[in-house]
C-alpha cells in the first residue's frame, strides 16, 4: 500500500458511454436451480429435485435468503441425481462460494465434481471438477491428457467469490470473479475420433456439491447453484454474476518501478442496468465517480513517486459488492546481485566422498553399481543397463536460500550422465501415474558426455551447479541415459552460498544501432516458474524475475527471450499454459518493467501451432473431400489436409492465409503496444520449427488453391490441374515438381519474405532498433530428393520451407539465426527414418554448409536448441516399467526429467566457437526447457 506522505500531484475522471453487449441477460432457463433458501431441494429441476445424499450440512444466511454450509469438521456430503439436470457433453455451471478457511487454505478443497474417483483412473472420462489447489482455483475435465484451467488468482477468505464453467465438445471456459479463462483453440472434431481425450460413453449417476467423492469439504458457503443443458456465452455468464457485483475495475500499468514518477489509470466498468455512483480509493486517496450503465468510467491519477509492494484500488457502489484490484510496485534494485570482481562466496556445508556406500538411510540404488578407479582416486559407477541410477541424500542448511552442488566425475570413457538435483518425496505415493502429489521441480537436471567425438581426457572434471532451495530435505540421482555409457562421480560437496551472485563484468563495444553483441538466455516452453524455487504469482513473481536477471548478469548473459505466444495463441487470461505454475496477470510486463532498471533485454517469441480460425474446420470428411482449400488449413502434396501438427511433420496452418497472417499481425500489435515504451523491449523472436506454422515447414506442404492461384497470378505459369477433384493438391504437387519447382519454391519464400517485412516494419515504426529475429531450426528429415552429403542442403532445406535469407538484404532489422543442435544425434532423434546418415547427424552443425544461410544477411546470430533428454524413469506407467526401479522409505523419484546435457569440460565450449570458424556470428541465444548453462559457468565467464 502507499504510505503516507506519498501525494498524488492531480487526478482526473471521465466517463464513457454505454459499451455493446454489456446488456446481456440469460433467457434460458436452467436445467437444475438450487436457490439454498432454507431448503436443499432444487427449485427446479429436469431431473430428480431432491438430494440422493445429504450430511452434515447448515445453513446461514447467504447472498439473498441462505446458503448452505459445507463444513470439513462434520463431514458434510450432498449429492444430486445426475440424469437430466446435467450432461458431461455440454452445458454451464454457476454458483457463489464464500471460503471459511482461515489464513491458510488446504491442500485440495472441492466445490463441484462428477461421482467419479479422484486419481489416475478418472484420466479420459470426462468428470468435471471445480476446485482450489493451495488457494488456487482451478476446473478439470478429465481428459487422457490431464489438461486443465488454472485462474492465476486467489480465493479471499470470507468473500464471496463467483465461478462457473461451460463444456461442450469443443473445449471449455472456466470464469473466476468475472475473468475468463479459455482451453487452447483447438480440438476438432477429426482430431478427436482418432485419438479421444474423452470416453463419451462414460457416464455419471450423481453429481457433488461441496466436495467430492472422497470428502475434501469446499469449508464455506456455496449459494445460487444454477446447471444449464447448453453452454451459456460471455455475456451470460457475466450477467449472472452482475446480479450481486456489477462492477469490476482493471489498472494499468500493473506494474511499476518503486520510486518512479508515474501514473496510474483505473477503469469502473458496470455490467448493470443501473447507473452507479462509485466510491475508489487508493493508497489514502479517495474520490467519487459516476458509472453509466452498461458502461465504463475512468480515473488517472499522477504521482510524484510510486511506491514498493502491492497497491489496493478499491471500488464501491450502493447495491452491489465492492471491486477491487491490485497494481504492483517492484524493486528497482536486485538485491541478488553483487559487484563484478567480488568472488562467489560459499561455504561448504558438506562433503560426500563415494569410495564406499553410503549408509542406507541416505542412499539407493538400483543394485548394479560398480567401484572404480581413475589416477589412484575411487569413483562410484552405476550400471551399463539404460536407466541404471543411484541416489545420495542431503538436508540442506537451515536458513540457505541458495547453494552449490559440485561433483568430481571421471573423463576416461563413454558416458552419458543424467543428473538431477530433486525433493525426495517428488513422486505420488499411491497413485499408479504422477498426479497432483508430485513434486514439479525441474531447476537442476543436468549431466555430461564424455568420450566418442569428445576426446576422453582421463582425468577428473569438476563441475559446478547452482540450486536455489524451496525444500531442505533433497536426493541427488545419478543415472545412465544409454547403454553401455554408465554415470560415475566421485564426489559431491554441497555449499551455502551468501551475499549474491557477482556480475560477470562484461566489456561490451559502444552500440551500434542500439546493440552489441547478444548473449541470451532463451526458453523453448514457458516453464520459467519450473526452475528458480518461488512462486509464478506475485509477490514470489518479483522473486523470480530477480533470480533470474541475477543469473543472467552473474554468466554475462544480456537478453532473455521467452514465449509470448505458445502453441495455442497469446499467454494471458485466454490461454495460460503450465496451469501448475500459471503465468501471472501481464507477466510480460513485469520483465520488461525489472529489466529495464537492470540494463537488461527482454524478446517475447512465438512458437505457435494453430490460430483460432482452424477450429472446428477438420472433421474425418472435410480432411478429404477438398472443401478446405480456401481455408488455412494445409493442404499436403498428398492431397488431404495436414492433421497432426508435430515434429517431423507440416504446420497444419497455412502461413499464406489472411486468417493466419492477420492472426499473428494482431499478436504482433499486442505485443508492440505493450513493449515499445519499455527499453528493455528488444523486438520479437520467431522460432520456425517444422510444425511451426509461422513457415510452410518443408516442400510437402502450401498446396492449397489460393497458394497456386498467387503463384499463376505472380510467375505467368499456368498449373493444368482439375480444380474439381477432392485431392487435386496431390496433383498441384506432381505438377509443380516436375515442370515448375525452383519457380514454385522461390515464390513461396517470397510470399514468406513479404509477410516478415510487413512485421518488420511495425516493429521499426514503434522503435527503430527493435529486430525480428527468425530463428531457423532447419528440417534436417527428407524423403530422398537430395544427398545429405551436398553442402548446400540446409540452405535448400530453409527455402522448401519458405525462407531464402538473402531476401532479407534490405531489411537491417530481420535478424537470421541459424537453429544448431549438437545433442541431436547423441539423443537419436532421427533414427529410425529415412536416409537416416548418422555420420552426417553427428557432424553437419559443424560444417560451413550449416551455415550457408547466413551468409547473405546483415545480422547473423545462432540459435542453441538444448536437445533435452526427455525421460521418465520415476514413472512406473512410462519408461519406469523398462528400468530397474529406484526405490527406498524415504525415497519417491521425480516422475520426468527434461534433462540438459554438456560436453565434459572445455568441450562444452566447441558448440559456441566451431560455428565462428564459419561465420561472424552477432548474437548467441541457448535454451530449450530449462537453463542450458548449469555447470559450465566458468567457461562462459
Amino acid at each position: 500500500m502507499l504510505k503516507h506522505g506519498r501525494t498524488y500531484a492531480a487526478f482526473t475522471a471521465v466517463a464513457f458511454c454505454a459499451t455493446a453487449g454489456w446488456s446481456a441477460t440469460v433467457q434460458r432457463p436452467p436445467a437444475f436451480h438450487a436457490p439454498f433458501d432454507g431448503s436443499l431441494t432444487a427449485r427446479a429441476a429436469a431431473g430428480k429435485a431432491e438430494p440422493v445424499i445429504a450430511e452434515g450440512l447448515a445453513f446461514e444466511p447467504g447472498l439473498k435468503g441462505q446458503a448452505v454450509r459445507f463444513d470439513a469438521a462434520a463431514r458434510p456430503r450432498l449429492a444430486y441425481a445426475f440424469d437430466k439436470n446435467l450432461s458431461a457433453r455440454q452445458g454451464a455451471v454457476s454458483f457463489w462460494f464464500k471460503p471459511n478457511w482461515g489464513d491458510a487454505p488446504a491442500l485440495s478443497r472441492f466445490l463441484f465434481a462428477f461421482d467419479c474417483p479422484w486419481g489416475a483412473s478418472r484420466l479420459g472420462t470426462g468428470a468435471i471438477f471445480l476446485w482450489s489447489w493451495e488457494g488456487v482455483p482451478r476446473a478439470d475435465r478429465s481428459p487422457a491428457a490431464d489438461t486443465y484451467l488454472v485462474a492465476p488468482m486467489r480465493f479471499e477468505t470470507g468473500v464471496w467469490h463467483h465461478i462457473a464453467y461451460v463444456w461442450d465438445e469443443k473445449g471449455a471456459a472456466f470464469y473466476f470473479d468475472g475473468r475468463v479463462f479459455r482451453d487452447a483453440p483447438k480440438g476438432d472434431v477429426f482430431l478427436d475420433a482418432h485419438t479421444p481425450g474423452i470416453n463419451r460413453a462414460r457416464t455419471f449417476d450423481t453429481f457433488v456439491v461441496g466436495g467430492c467423492l472422497g470428502g475434501r469439504a469446499a469449508d464455506g458457503l456455496i449459494d445460487d447453484l444454477q446447471i444449464f443443458a447448453e453452454p451459456l456465452t460471455e455475456d451470460e455468464v457475466l450477467a449472472l454474476r452482475a446480479e450481486f457485483a456489477a462492477l469490476d475495475v482493471w489498472s494499468a500499468p500493473a506494474y511499476f518501478l518503486a520510486g518512479a514518477e508515474g501514473s496510474l489509470s483505473v477503469t469502473v466498468s458496470n455490467r448493470s442496468a443501473v447507473a452507479r455512483a462509485a466510491e475508489w480509493s487508493a493508497a489514502g486517496r479517495s474520490g467519487t465517480l459516476a458509472v453509466p450503465a452498461h458502461g465504463a468510467a475512468a480515473v488517472s491519477l499522477a504521482s510524484a513517486t510510486l511506491p514498493a509492494g502491492r497497491m489496493a484500488v478499491r471500488v464501491t457502489a450502493p447495491g452491489t459488492f465492492a471491486a477491487e484490484t491490485e497494481a504492483w510496485g517492484l524493486r528497482r534494485e536486485n538485491p541478488l546481485v553483487i559487484p563484478s570482481g567480488s568472488k562467489l562466496d560459499m561455504r561448504l556445508a558438506e562433503r560426500v566422498t563415494l569410495d564406499r556406500l553410503p549408509p542406507p538411510e541416505r542412499f539407493v540404488t538400483t543394485g548394479d553399481q560398480a567401484f572404480r578407479e581413475l589416477n589412484g582416486r575411487t569413483y562410484l559407477e552405476t550400471g551399463a543397463q539404460r536407466g541404471s541410477r543411484f541416489a545420495v541424500r542431503f538436508h540442506l542448511p537451515e536458513k540457505a536460500a541458495l547453494c552449490c552442488f559440485e561433483w568430481d566425475y571421471p573423463d576416461d570413457a563413454y558416458r552419458i550422465a543424467d543428473i538431477i538435483v530433486q525433493p525426495v518425496n517428488a513422486g505420488s505415493e499411491s497413485l499408479k501415474q504422477h498426479g497432483e502429489s508430485d513434486i514439479h521441480d525441474y531447476q537442476l537436471q543436468v549431466g555430461y558426455l564424455t568420450g566418442d567425438e569428445y576426446p576422453n581426457q582421463n582425468r577428473m572434471l569438476t563441475a559446478r551447479c547452482l540450486y536455489w532451495v524451496n525444500t531442505r530435505d533433497v536426493a541427488v540421482v545419478f543415472a545412465a541415459l544409454k547403454d553401455n555409457a554408465p554415470a560415475a562421480v566421485a564426489e559431491i560437496r554441497l555449499y551455502d552460498v551468501t551475499g549474491g551472485l557477482p556480475e560477470a563484468g562484461v566489456r561490451s563495444p559502444e552500440p551500434i544501432g542500439g546493440w552489441t553483441r547478444s548473449l541470451a538466455l532463451y526458453y523453448e516452453d514457458p516453464a520459467i516458474a519450473y526452475g528458480f524455487a518461488t512462486g509464478s504469482l506475485m509477490p514470489g513473481f518479483e522473486v523470480l524475475i530477480d533470480r533470474t536477471a541475477a543469473y543472467m548478469r552473474y554468466t554475462g548473459q544480456d537478453l532473455f527471450v521467452y514465449p509470448g505466444v505458445w502453441y495455442h495463441g497469446l499467454i494471458g487470461p485466454g490461454y495460460n499454459p503450465r496451469p501448475r505454475t500459471p503465468h501471472a496477470d501481464r507477466f510480460l510486463d513485469a520483465w520488461m518493467t525489472k529489466f529495464d532498471a537492470q540494463g537488461l533485454g527482454v524478446m517475447p517469441s512465438f512458437n505457435i501451432f494453430d490460430v483460432p480460425a482452424l477450429k472446428g474446420l477438420r472433421t474425418d470428411v472435410t480432411v478429404t473431400n477438398g472443401s478446405l482449400h480456401a481455408t488455412c488449413a494445409m493442404v499436403l502434396d498428398s492431397g488431404t489436409v495436414s492433421f497432426k501438427a508435430s515434429h517431423g511433420r507440416a504446420p497444419d496452418v497455412n502461413i499464406l492465409h489472411p486468417d493466419a497472417q492477420a492472426t499473428i499481425i494482431g499478436y504482433v500489435d499486442e505485443l508492440i503496444a505493450r513493449g515499445r515504451s519499455h527499453p528493455s523491449f528488444k523486438g520479437l523472436d520467431f522460432r520456425l520449427s517444422e510444425h511451426c506454422c509461422l513457415w510452410l515447414g518443408n516442400l510437402y506442404a502450401g498446396y492449397n488453391d489460393y497458394a497456386v492461384d498467387g503463384f499463376e497470378k505472380a510467375t505467368g505459369i499456368r498449373v493444368p490441374v482439375n480444380r474439381a477433384d477432392p485431392l487435386r493438391g496431390k496433383a498441384y504437387a506432381a505438377w509443380l515438381m516436375a515442370n515448375a519447382r525452383e519457380a514454385w519454391v522461390d515464390w513461396r519464400c517470397r510470399e514468406i519474405a513479404r509477410f516478415y517485412k510487413q512485421i518488420a516494419a511495425r516493429l521499426a515504426a514503434a522503435r527503430p532498433e527493435l529486430r525480428l529475429v527468425l530463428t531457423l531450426l532447419t528440417p534436417l528429415n527428407h524423403r530422398g530428393e537430395s544427398s545429405y552429403a551436398d553442402p548446400h542442403f540446409v540452405n535448400m532445406q530453409n527455402k522448401h520451407a519458405g525462407i531464402d535469407t538473402a531476401l532479407f538484404a534490405d531489411t537491417p532489422n530481420i535478424v537470421i539465426s541459424q537453429g544448431f543442435r549438437p545433442m541431436r544425434y547423441r539423443a537419436g532423434y532421427d533414427r529410425h527414418r529415412p536416409n537416416y546418415d548418422e555420420n552426417f547427424f553427428r557432424n553437419v552443425f559443424y560444417t560451413r554448409g550449416y551455415y550457408e544461410s547466413l551468409g547473405n544477411v546483415g545480422t547473423p546470430w545462432l540459435h542453441h536448441h538444448d536437445h533435452y533428454w526427455e525421460t521418465s524413469f520415476g514413472d512406473p506407467q512410462r519408461q519406469g516399467r523398462t528400468v530397474p526401479p529406484l526405490s527406498a522409505p524415504w525415497f519417491r523419484e521425480h516422475p520426468w526429467r527434461v534433462t540438459t546435457i554438456n560436453p565434459a569440460g572445455h568441450h562444452a565450449m566447441k558448440q559456441y566457437v566451431a560455428p565462428l570458424r564459419h561465420q561472424d556470428i552477432l548474437g548467441i541465444t541457448r535454451g530449450g526447457f530449462l537453463v542450458g548453462t548449469y555447470g559450465i559457468e566458468p567457461l562462459l565467464i
